[in-house]
């Protein structure tokens, strides 16, 4: 009896896609016992999201994806360098952080799985980007889209409205003080509060954005500095396990490094540097999430002949770290960055930017 009723709780905390609207808060009612063959009745009381698809964990990130390079569509990318997906109602675009061309947007229709359909370059801005953009996050507050662009050493919001579909309009949230090359960059809600988080390259630091409640606000920035550990910091992944708050970054291409927030992300961190947990060889992009109760985690190698790198998470975030190499999925070439990996349904999809080939690597994690 109780083997039942373990098994549906892992579905409902892990088997569920829920479109964000804020910060979830995963709430269920269920029978605590039954007997076999009898109907058991699920009362969903989980706030913070807009639509459900329940899923049995029949596309995971623990399976090795397969790989295709999409090319260079429309001819726009130009040293593509971040890449970030979102979803307008039922249309797909990812944006393309490209420092000898600006800000591309790609329309894939209704699926990640398609090639882009059309394309536009949304370019500099008149000068505002210049040609040391890095990160790049999209998200939806209040029915407004915004972008937001790591710009040598200030952060750019690109403001669309009320549809990715439109062209945005772009504003220097700065100037901050002591930023040196914003690289890797992640934008996410803790309750009421928007925050975001980046590395600076050159400056070998790790910095917070406080945005308030709406991400229409001019942010506070906090310096948390190198926390004993951080050097030469890339990308960034943010991750949330047991109700705790982790960051995870590549550092110095070999190293990979936890900082530890505790409950709240709001908290001073603490740092560890993980070492080389295998493969590292000229690391850059990072990737990883919590996916039917695994931790798994990807990365690149910034190698003209890529390599695409697996994290195997032993006892989770904070317990013993392995990686290992895939070889070169998708014809990688000076592959730079992730993606999100974002679930449509029972696939799973990512997208890798290639420096050397001006290209796009999709990856599939299929059911």
């Amino acid at each position: 009896m109780k083997t039942v009723i373990v098994y549906f709780t892992i579905i409902i905390l892990w088997g569920i896609q829920l479109t964000i609207s804020g910060q979830p808060v995963v709430d269920f009612t269920l029978p605590d016992s039954s007997c076999v063959g009898a109907q058991i009745n699920i009362t969903n009381l989980t706030t913070g999201g807009s639509t459900f698809y329940w899923n049995f964990c029949s596309g995971n990130t623990n399976s090795n994806p397969t790989g295709v390079n999409i090319g260079n569509a429309g001819g726009l990318l130009n040293v593509p360098t971040y890449i970030t997906l979102e979803q307008d109602g039922n249309d797909c675009y990812s944006f393309i952080s490209c420092q000898q061309a600006g800000i591309i947007r790609y329309f894939h229709g209704t699926t990640f799985n398609h090639n882009p359909i059309s394309w536009t370059s949304l370019g500099t801005f008149g000068g505002i980007l210049g040609t040391s953009i890095e990160g790049i996050q999209v998200k939806k507050d209040n029915g407004n889209w915004y972008g937001f662009v790591c710009n040598n050493t200030t952060l750019v919001r690109l403001d669309f409205g009320v549809s990715l579909a439109n062209t945005p309009t772009a504003t220097d949230l700065g100037p901050f003080t002591g930023l040196i090359m914003l690289h890797g960059l992640v934008v996410i809600k803790e309750g009421t509060t928007w925050l975001a988080f980046a590395t600076c390259s050159t400056g070998n630091k790790f910095v917070r954005f406080n945005f308030g409640t709406t991400l229409n606000n001019i942010p506070t920035l906090t310096d948390f500095g190198t926390l004993g550990v951080i050097s030469n910091p890339a990308p960034l992944c943010i991750v949330q396990e047991n109700l705790l708050w982790y960051a995870l970054l590549n550092c110095n291409n070999i190293n990979l490094v936890r900082l530890s927030f505790g409950i709240s992300l709001l908290n001073v961190p603490t740092g560890e540097n993980l070492g080389n947990p295998g493969g590292y060889n000229l690391a850059g992009g990072l990737s990883i999430l919590l996916d039917c109760d695994l931790t798994s985690g990807y990365f690149t190698n910034y190698l003209t002949n890529g390599q695409l790198g697996k994290l195997i998470f032993t006892g989770g975030v904070t317990g013993t770290v392995t990686g290992q190499i895939l070889g070169n999925i998708g014809n990688l070439n000076l592959p730079h960055s992730f993606s999100e990996i974002f679930r449509q349904n029972d696939t799973l999809f990512a997208y890798i930017t290639n420096r050397g080939s001006n290209t796009l690597t999709r990856l599939t994690f299929p059911p």
